[in-house]
């Protein structure tokens, strides 16, 4: 939409540049949900980022990161108990290790805990557009995430990453939708899910 919303952040660095802390927020009106007659209704939704990066050696490096996100007026179709109304939210923490293998070889692995606290967030938008409409269905609960992968930077300008990934949900209700395998009746019929991929980055 049209509305201005407020970008900002700030790093604190150490003396030998070894670690840093960076904190990030954005702030704005955003469309939260929509109303029986397709118009969007408007609310806030504020995210807080934290970014924390320790080079423990010259070859390896830490990395800790923690996102929080709010919603209003989302009228999410999972409210909690106490949570003021139409109020959605979600969190969550990354753990990144890289290694230097040489010059154009960087090895990494990740493992993420994502938190959907009202099955805002994480939604499946072709099975969600054909059994519900677009936030229908979503997937209130746990997310987990194991990935090992490389960075082959064979040049300034291309990054090369093939990754081996795993994904796990655990959901608030255990008769909810599942976001992975066969999808039967709109949702799907798998907790978790084993799978490869590659990507790569041109920058110009």
């Amino acid at each position: 939409n049209s509305n201005a919303a407020f970008l900002g952040g700030v790093t604190f660095k150490s003396s030998d540049a070894s670690q840093a802390l960076t904190t990030t927020v954005s702030s704005g009106n955003e469309i939260g949900s929509f109303s029986p007659l397709g118009q969007g209704v408007i609310g806030n939704r504020s995210i807080v980022s934290t970014v924390y990066i320790n080079e423990l050696t010259d070859k390896l490096t830490y990395v800790l990161q923690n996102d929080n996100g709010w919603q209003f007026n989302a009228n999410p179709v999972s409210q909690n108990v106490g949570q003021a109304s139409g109020l959605a939210q979600w969190y969550g923490i990354n753990q990144y290790m890289f290694y230097t293998i040489s010059d154009t070889l960087i090895g990494g692995m990740r493992l993420e805990w994502f938190r959907d606290n009202n099955g805002y967030r994480v939604i499946n938008p072709i099975r969600n557009a054909i059994w519900g409409g677009p936030y229908g269905g979503g997937y209130a609960g746990n997310f987990w995430q194991v990935t090992w992968g490389l960075n082959w930077k064979p040049n300034r300008n291309v990054i090369v990453r093939p990754e081996l990934r795993y994904d796990f949900y655990s959901p608030d209700n255990m008769k909810g939708p599942l976001p992975f395998g066969k999808i039967t009746g709109g949702s799907g019929d798998q907790y978790g899910q084993l799978y490869g991929g590659c990507g790569a980055i041109w920058q110009f």
